[in-house]
């Protein structure tokens, strides 16, 4: 059959030439010399051009974000006109660690009890001088007209050990009590007369110099062995003026005293001279507390100096292949934290955002805490910090970290209910808008596929002569970008498409952001390059260069109208209609 075609092929050419030479066949057109004539025909000399595709191909960006990685469905979400922002939100609890303070420790006072003995000597006469004066025989009832007893006790003693004292408190303001009082009970025995003679007791009793109120009247009647018993409700405790950090330092305790002063008198004190004595005996108790002995803060003016450092992690997004040699731009981010607690602590914090394993932050925010003078009432305080975060994307990394740093300032005041339920909670909100940064380049691509038979017949031509492509182009993306153009080869069972190889790579710049155009590219001759004849489908890849301006999923560039062209027009080698021996072919019957 090829032979048959060779002989009809020649047969052809030789009835053009015996048409154009008025059936007079010049010898140099013979079929023996047809074999020495230029045998090369040009087809469509001023070009082809085939449609290829009928409907239009669009790069959405939407389809690139997903393409690549960066789908909608985590921390990337879009805004209802379209672009692209990065949404976190997380709330730290920060309840374990205030309730490591150790607030209802910040001061621990035990009760304060004591009881001491004491012994009145008599005065207002010399029992001595009487008593040698009457004789032995005469001693019996007597009545002295006035008997009084100096009461003057004083009772040391240490209230708090300044090694007890925790690292962080500095300062100690009012300390206020609830249902704490002092007792003060004075019991004599020996008093001269019989039980039922009264005597007037006019004393007071000094408390420690801390306690609100300090002094206890005691007045009134007090007989032989029956307790006088006086109480006072303490409302406060007013530490003010105690050097605690020296307390600490030094370890000295905090010391002061009791005082009992006064007198007990009586008059008309009939006495039996055998048995009066010049000393009277006693004793004094002394106590501070509640009714389950122990002495209950309600609250505490204090100064803390106390830092808290708290971190946690969380998951963010990691940048796809797609973007090793590319940035993307988290342009105007902001950052609000929100601080919610219902403390009175004096403090001020930042918190650094790392990416994970970073060494240095991306970016430290301020925040500031709410002042709270009732636990019973949370309040809340926003802070809007204006950050740049682009170097959160130069780690790869799935994750963020926050670190807070939180410090009490020590020279103000807390107010501290250690019975009360304390909360601090920190809350973050990342908003950043999504960008390409300027130089970031992304491809996408899209196949075409041509078929293998037209393909094969692209392949044969791009071995001899050149073809190009043209479309009609329209960009909304704010990037400036490069077509490629690409043959493949698809295996139809492993499904896998292999570029075939050219020997210079076709690329075309596209219309600009906001503008259309006719694109056409020409790609050149490859000789030698049997595996073009292998062609099944044309790859169509775009090549991103970002401006630094946001992205919108609606965002397009299409193409309308794809051509294959042939600028040569079609060139047929009639040498093929001959054997390389350049002998005419055979008849069909050989």
């Amino acid at each position: 059959m090829k032979k048959f075609l060779k002989l009809s092929g020649a047969a052809a050419f030789a009835a053009l030439a015996l048409a154009f030479s008025g059936c007079e066949v010049d010898p140099a057109y013979t079929l023996e010399n047809l074999k020495n004539i230029d045998k090369d025909v040009h087809l469509f000399q001023n070009g082809f051009q085939l449609r290829l595709a009928d409907s239009s191909s669009v790069f959405r960006v939407d389809s690139l974000m997903k393409s690549v990685g960066l789908d909608t469905s985590g921390l990337i979400k879009q805004a209802p006109d379209g672009s692209y922002y990065i949404e976190y939100s997380q709330t730290m609890d920060l309840d374990n660690e205030i309730d490591g303070i150790g607030l209802s420790n910040v001061v621990t006072i035990n009760a304060l009890s004591f009881s001491e003995n004491i012994a009145y000597e008599l005065e207002g006469f010399d029992l001595a001088d009487l008593l040698s004066t009457v004789p032995p025989a005469m001693l019996g009832s007597y009545t002295i007209p006035d008997i009084h007893y100096d009461v003057d006790k004083k009772v040391e003693f240490d209230f708090m050990s300044g090694s007890d004292l925790p690292e962080m408190l500095v300062g100690v303001g009012e300390i206020v009590l609830n249902e704490v009082y002092a007792n003060v009970e004075l019991l004599f025995t020996d008093l001269p007369g019989d039980s039922n003679q009264e005597y007037a007791l006019d004393a007071t009793a000094t408390l420690p110099s801390f306690c609100v109120p300090q002094v206890i009247e005691l007045k009134g009647n007090i007989k032989r062995n029956q307790a006088f018993v006086r109480s006072a409700q303490i409302v406060k405790f007013d530490l003010s003026n105690k050097d605690f950090v020296a307390m600490r330092t030094n370890g000295t305790n905090l010391s002061d005293s009791v005082v009992i002063h006064g007198s007990v008198s009586a008059t008309d004190v009939v006495v039996d001279l055998n048995n009066v004595t010049p000393y009277v005996n006693g004793s004094v108790d002394v106590s501070i507390a509640d009714a389950q002995g122990k002495v209950d803060i309600q609250s505490l003016k204090v100064k803390i100096d106390y830092q808290l450092e708290q971190s946690f992690k969380s998951p963010f997004f990691s940048l796809p292949d797609a973007f090793n040699d590319a940035t993307i731009k988290l342009p105007n981010a902001s950052v609000d934290l929100s601080v919610r607690t219902n403390m009175a602590f004096p403090v001020s914090g930042t918190a650094d955002l790392y990416s994970v394993g970073a060494a240095q932050p991306a970016a430290t925010l301020n925040f500031t805490v709410p002042y709270c003078l009732s636990p019973a009432q949370y309040e809340e305080s926003n802070s809007h910090n204006d950050v740049n975060l682009n170097s959160l994307l130069a780690e790869a990394t799935d994750s963020i970290e926050f670190v807070t740093h939180i410090a009490t300032d020590k020279t103000t005041d807390c107010y501290i209910e250690p019975a009360a339920d304390y909360g601090f909670q920190i809350g973050f909100s990342l908003n950043v808008p999504l960008a390409l940064g300027a130089g970031t380049l992304i491809n996408y691509a899209d196949t075409i596929s041509i078929g293998a038979d037209t393909g094969k017949q692209i392949g044969q031509i791009l071995k001899s002569s050149s073809i190009g492509l043209r479309t009609n182009v329209y960009n909304s993306i704010p990037v400036s970008a490069d077509l490629t153009v690409e043959f493949l080869h698809h295996d139809e069972e492993s499904g896998v498409y292999t570029p075939i190889p050219m020997t210079t790579p076709v690329v075309a710049q596209l219309p600009g952001p906001g503008s259309s155009g006719l694109l056409e590219i020409v790609i050149g001759a490859d000789k030698d390059n049997d595996a073009l004849e292998g062609i099944t489908d044309l790859r169509l890849s775009i090549a991103l260069h970002a401006n630094g301006q946001a992205l919108k999923g609606s965002d397009f560039i299409v193409l309308t109208d794809i051509y294959l062209l042939l600028p040569q027009g079609i060139h047929i080698d009639g040498n093929v209609l001959f054997d390389n021996s350049g002998e005419e072919g055979e008849d069909d019957n050989q």
